[in-house]
């Protein structure tokens, strides 16, 4: 009787271990949290109009929106210029049909604030977007998920206070030293709305970003990604310290020109050939390597293959 016993508990030892979950970093093919990323969802300005073409902007951003509904995992960064003038109550009405459908499916989404939120009249505007995201702290925050840490800061430095910005910075130093000590913190991505480098012709790069920001970025052995907007454009850039820089601002705003060849301010790592004129980003731990895929299409809506790169 002993020795029956002793058979049927071992049978029943080795059934339970077969079901115990395998934990990230035990197999390859266990499957990681999808993280999407958009930028620069603004329909055209008036103004905009007149000195630039339009490519239905607002149809191409709702196309990304509904992409992202169908397919997201439950986490959406949104990084800036969600509407064109955020103190005009109208114009958000296409970003609240978004955040209605993803909260209601149980997503969470995170933003913050572009120049468009602050244009014209911050007063309205900024409120306006705290509506929206109510829970979110303004200067910036830090969300957690998969081993990943995702940095969120409002670069909108002119409008910010100094006691704002001199908060923002002590916080910024604070958690990145914080999320390099922390053994469950396997890649950091920072993101901001201006881009501290691109070779848009009409945005540029952020020096106020690059000195606030990028030092810290690049000591951390941690960082993988820097994710910005602003420039109306897919550009991917490595630093002298070896670092990664993507601007993704193909939302839906206007087209924005870049200096390209022999006139790049900087070296872009991806084919100007190869980009879509809308577009998202997805982002996905594969055990040591960040996966980074792009999804679009042309300003004639033709879908274009998808761009991947490993970090």
């Amino acid at each position: 009787m002993i020795l029956s016993t002793n058979k049927f508990f071992l049978l029943f030892l080795f059934w339970f271990l077969l079901e115990i979950p395998i934990s990230p970093g035990q197999n390859s093919s266990q499957k990681h949290t999808s993280l999407y990323f958009i930028s620069d969802c603004q329909e055209p300005l008036p103004v905009e109009k007149i000195i630039r073409k339009t490519h239905r902007n607002g149809d191409a951003r709702d196309s990304l929106f509904r992409e992202i509904e169908n397919k997201n995992d439950g986490y959406v960064f949104m990084l800036g210029d969600l509407v064109g003038k955020g103190s005009k109550n109208s114009e958000w009405k296409g970003v609240d049909r978004f955040l209605k459908t993803l909260r209601d499916s149980g997503s969470k989404v995170y933003a913050i604030p572009g120049n468009h939120e602050y244009m014209l009249t911050a007063s309205k505007g900024i409120p306006n977007f705290q509506t929206r995201f109510p829970d979110l702290p303004l200067t910036g925050y830090c969300v957690r998920t998969d081993g990943l840490a995702i940095v969120m800061l409002n670069s909108n430095f002119r409008q910010l206070t100094e006691a704002e910005k001199s908060s923002q910075k002590q916080w910024y130093m604070t958690v990145m030293d914080s999320l390099d000590a922390d053994s469950s913190v396997q890649m950091v991505i920072v993101c901001t709305h201006h881009s501290p480098f691109s070779n848009s012709k009409v945005v540029g790069s952020s020096v106020n970003v690059q000195e606030a920001l990028i030092s810290r970025y690049e000591q951390s052995p941690k960082t993988k990604l820097f994710i910005s907007g602003h420039s109306h454009n897919l550009e991917c850039f490595e630093s002298a310290a070896g670092k990664r820089f993507m601007v993704i601002g193909g939302g839906g705003g206007i087209d924005q020109p870049l200096y390209l060849d022999n006139k790049e301010k900087y070296k872009d790592l991806i084919s100007h050939a190869d980009k879509p004129r809308f577009f998202y980003l997805v982002l996905q731990r594969r055990e040591n390597e960040l996966e980074v895929t792009v999804r679009g299409f042309t300003a004639a809506f033709e879908t274009v293959p998808e761009i991947r790169l490993s970090l």
